[in-house]
């Protein structure tokens, strides 16, 4: 059943109201609130992917045993739909985001979820969400894809059964403060990528190894950690922050920001200021070409 995953729909009875909400989404935050419905699959060694459905957003039963619980075998994903001056819903380029997500569940022994099913979960989701998408300023839907090891079984091998979900959240500015200059402590001590490893891959560990050296960067009155691996010639991504860095040129992504990296200022042997140009939200369409943008419902 896997080749032609079709998501159906299951309305939620009790959706929130519209006052409800309309007063989420007058300061929704980050990660804070989540809209009516979610989607979720399994998937078995027996039958492949199956069971799809969009349904009311709820919580998951899950046994004590469940092996992402003592393995981390996890990964996700994370994107935006964007609602555009004429009402219109967008999303940015998902097909890339459903091949790394394929590429991170290759690399954490999980089943890939086909392309089409990952898309389709995005469209319905969104489409029958859609109140949920706020308009305007840096304000999105975030689009939260994840998939799990859901087999109860306490012995180490890839799990056997596996479920993917997919829940939304609306999101004002993901930097309270607002967009400014970034302060980045080096980490000489923690590393979250090491040759041979699962950096590469977006899954829990990665960034539960990072928290550590992230407390530490915040005690030093910096914003964002990014560890020396090796040589600090090449340098990991941050916490929340995506850079592909060699000293003599940098780009930094972070979550629909873009910074134009102009200077590294020292500050001691371990701290750098990283100061430059920014690019806000729906404008990072001058960066990559306007067809990247995939509409989902006017």
């Amino acid at each position: 059943m896997s080749a032609d995953l079709q998501f159906t729909v299951e309305p939620d009875t009790q959706p929130a109201s519209d006052d409800q909400r309309a007063q989420i989404l007058a300061n929704p935050g980050f990660g804070q609130y989540f809209s009516d419905h979610m989607a979720i699959a399994t998937w078995t060694k027996e039958n492949g992917w199956h069971d799809a459905r969009i349904t009311a957003f709820g919580p998951l039963e899950l046994s004590p045993a469940t092996s992402v619980f003592h393995y981390a075998q996890t990964i996700f994903e994370g994107m935006k739909a964007y609602r555009h001056p004429d009402d219109s819903i967008h999303l940015f380029r998902p097909e890339a985001n459903a091949v790394r997500f394929q590429r991170s569940a290759h690399r954490l022994a999980l089943p890939e979820l086909p392309t089409a099913a990952f898309l389709g979960s995005l469209h319905k989701l969104v489409e029958i969400d859609k109140a949920w998408v706020p308009g305007g300023g840096e304000t999105s839907l975030y689009l939260r894809p994840f998939m799990f090891g859901s087999d109860p079984f306490l012995g180490v091998r890839p799990s056997s059964h596996v479920t993917y979900c997919l829940i939304a959240s609306p999101a004002g500015s993901y930097f309270a403060k607002g967009v400014k200059p970034v302060r980045i402590w080096l980490s000489e001590e923690y590393t979250r990528a090491a040759p041979g490893g699962t950096g590469a891959a977006k899954t829990g560990g990665n960034y539960a190894s990072s928290l550590l050296a992230q407390a530490e960067a915040i005690e030093e009155g910096c914003d964002q950690q990014m560890s020396t691996m090796w040589s600090v010639k090449y340098l990991p991504n941050p916490g929340s922050a995506r850079i592909s860095a060699r000293c003599s040129a940098v780009r930094a992504f972070s979550l629909g920001v873009t910074w134009n990296i102009r200077s590294w200022v020292a500050m001691g042997s371990r701290f750098i200021v990283i100061a430059g140009s920014s690019v806000v939200g729906l404008s990072i369409v001058r960066l990559e070409t306007a067809a990247a943008f995939r509409p989902v419902s006017k």
